[in-house]
């Protein structure tokens, strides 16, 4: 199990938003099994804008 940029940020996730929800999973829930992190499309695009 893990967390996708995508389902809280959409295409405008940061750097210091990953690794907040990467320190959370480490902290909180590696111990249910939620070990991975995927930074999702697009999060390198200047003009990127929230999806809604």
């Amino acid at each position: 199990m893990g967390w996708n940029s995508w389902d809280c940020y959409g295409t405008t996730v940061t750097e210091e938003e990953v690794l907040a929800n990467a320190e959370f999973m480490h902290t909180h829930l590696l111990h249910y099994g939620w070990d991975t992190v995927v930074v999702d499309i697009q999060w390198y695009e200047p003009t990127a804008r929230a999806h809604g």
